[in-house]
């Protein structure tokens, strides 16, 4: 779930974009499995135990950085749920 706070209509669909691309590669990164159902309408994203996405070169290298860049300081909560 993702909540993007004092973006207009036009820039949260931009951002969106941006972000879900680097959660998908960040997750590739450290050996996740991401599974699409009907064309990317739903998708999800497995990692391993043990391995995490919270690592600094994963946030640099998968692009997390260019969303807090593109937010400039409006704020995004990120809500993961572990099952």
């Amino acid at each position: 779930m993702y909540m993007m706070i004092g973006l207009s209509e036009e820039a949260r669909l931009k951002t969106l974009e941006i972000f879900l691309k680097a959660l998908l590669k960040g997750s590739v990164m450290n050996e996740g499995l991401i599974l699409e159902l009907s064309n990317w309408g739903c998708c999800a994203v497995l990692l391993p135990p043990g391995r995490k996405m919270d690592n600094p070169m994963t946030a640099l290298q998968a692009g997390l950085m260019r969303i807090l860049m593109s937010v400039k300081g409006k704020g995004v909560k990120v809500c993961v749920f572990f099952f």
